[in-house]
């Protein structure tokens, strides 16, 4: 059979280059191991919306508001006041800079880059102090064990 067309499942994919047991990079094809990385990503990132992660960033109230100039008194300032309190930013109509056009950056990506590179850092002494007798590594007590550590791991782990 050709190996370009039997490749592991995604779900093995991820829990291949999730493990500390052994690198993915050993026995998995350059392009698995790509692909398991960007699954690895994409479900981490999935773990966020299933954990109820905020996964966008909250736009500042401040900017929200349009700001409104005291130019006139009376009812009409007050009803411009009100008006432009409760409308978004966007009533000057479509911006045409990319920097204005541009969705507010993610927050999800920052925890998980975070949760990736704690996952990384993970010390090896902890990792070996999982590894029983026989010298396999028990992958659901060291998860299980840190699972306040790796909210997100956990989560793709009991997926996989």
């Amino acid at each position: 059979m050709n190996g370009d067309l039997a490749r592991p499942s995604n779900s093995r994919l991820v829990q291949c280059y999730m493990s500390k047991g052994y690198p993915a990079s050993v026995y998995l094809s350059e392009a698995q191991h790509a692909l398991a990385r960007t699954l690895y990503l994409q479900w981490l990132r999935q773990a966020a919306v299933i954990a109820n992660i905020k996964t966008t960033a909250a736009p500042n109230a401040a900017a929200k508001r349009q700001k409104t100039v005291g130019l006139f008194r009376g009812g009409i300032a007050a009803e411009a006041r009100k008006a432009a309190a409760e409308a978004p930013l966007m009533l000057a109509g479509p911006s045409t800079s990319a920097a204005d056009s541009a969705p507010a950056p993610a927050v999800d990506s920052e925890i998980v880059t975070d949760e990736v590179n704690r996952w990384l850092a993970l010390s090896q002494d902890k990792i070996n102090s999982f590894i029983d007798d026989e010298g396999m590594l028990n992958e659901f007590a060291l998860l299980y064990d840190q699972k306040d550590l790796f909210p997100l791991h956990c989560i793709v782990f009991k997926q996989v």
